[in-house]
């Protein structure tokens, strides 16, 4: 038989994963942001309107436009929601929303043992483990690509001031 601890325990740990799914999301937040920065100092750089015969210049601008759009697009990917489950759970909330399953759900909640309970918070922090591990992959994704882009950036200001 599931006790307290073990529950309380789990829920810690839920808790603890969702914390860092919050911090992700935020941090995704201002790499987005750092994104837009770079790219706004190209264009007052006038990257976009500089004519050259360099070919290097142009492979790097081409480069650079390419790791931008890369880098918000893994962006947007790490804060997209993830909130499947294919899982009944008492603690579901997109489940808890319908209107329809709303008291169906509350005696479910209202009746459930603890062994069931401790059950349906293991599957809770499997799912929401699955969700931090996709949010952090897309993130890391969106780093790499950022100073990628970071690195084109500065190489552009280089050769724009060599030409």
């Amino acid at each position: 038989m599931a006790d307290v601890d073990h529950i309380e325990n789990l829920w810690k740990s839920i808790n603890r994963v969702d914390s860092y799914i919050t911090s992700s999301s935020f941090r995704t937040a201002l790499l987005l942001t750092f994104n837009v920065a770079i790219f706004g100092a190209s264009y007052k750089a006038g990257f976009f309107e500089t004519i050259t015969d360099c070919s290097l210049f142009l492979v790097i601008l081409m480069a650079y436009v390419l790791s931008s759009a890369a880098s918000v697009i893994c962006a947007l990917y790490a804060v997209k929601p993830n909130v499947g489950s294919s899982r009944q759970s008492v603690f579901y909330f997109i489940g808890l929303a319908n209107d329809l399953c709303a008291e169906r759900e509350r005696e479910r909640f209202i009746n459930i043992d603890q062994n069931k309970l401790l059950d349906d918070l293991y599957w809770q922090y499997v799912d929401i483990s699955k969700v931090a591990v996709k949010k952090f992959t897309w993130q890391r994704r969106a780093v790499s690509m950022l100073i990628l882009n970071f690195f084109l950036f500065s190489c552009l200001l280089i050769i724009e001031k060599m030409f």
